[in-house]
């Protein structure tokens, strides 16, 4: 298991195990974490998790399967040696990733320049960068289009949201979205493998 505490940002620690990806953001004073959803918690989003302190807390943030199965893919690619072809079914049978879900996933990465893909018998897919050089924000944009939001007005505009004109949490919100943001921008796939 590793465990990425991003200091720059200060927002986010990320677990990465065998075949799980957590991603735990700060939400109140120092050491103050919820544990973000991932396909090794499913059924956590809006139930109180510990968190880093022992606090129950709310999942904020849920990043779509397509996400965590492109960084589960790419991080397995990232830890082959430069050059060796991974193949969808290799990872797909490593993850117990629906395979045709992983295929679009994986052309996605393939579209957006992160990965690379050799057709044929002996085909599969390499990074077409190192590591270092991918942020996980790229990832994540490739195949969303935008960072996860943690508040429905933020993805869906202001007028999705009832109490927005009285609402007084709009500011502390806005900082944890700049923060994760910040943090999936300076975290990279060198420091998820």
């Amino acid at each position: 298991m590793v465990v990425f505490r991003n200091q720059s940002a200060g927002a986010i620690v990320l677990e990465s195990a065998p075949r799980c990806v957590y991603f735990w953001a700060e939400v109140g004073p120092k050491g103050s974490y919820i544990k973000l959803p991932s396909p090794c918690n499913k059924g956590l989003a809006g139930r109180g998790e510990r968190n880093a302190e022992g606090r129950s807390g709310k999942t904020m943030v849920r990043l779509s399967k397509k996400v965590e199965y492109g960084l589960i893919a790419i991080g397995y690619i990232a830890t082959k040696p430069a050059g060796e072809l991974v193949t969808a079914k290799e990872i797909a049978d490593a993850y117990g990733i629906p395979y045709e879900m992983l295929a679009k996933v994986l052309q996605k990465l393939t579209k957006a320049g992160l990965i690379l893909s050799v057709q044929g018998v002996r085909g599969g897919y390499a990074l077409a960068r190192k590591p270092a050089d991918i942020p996980v924000a790229t990832i994540i944009n490739a195949l969303e289009g935008t960072t996860p939001m943690i508040a429905q007005c933020m993805s869906e505009g202001p007028e999705s949201c009832g109490v927005f004109a009285t609402c007084t949490i709009k500011s502390p919100l806005t900082k944890v979205q700049a923060n994760i943001e910040r943090a999936f921008s300076a975290m990279t796939l060198s420091e998820i493998v």
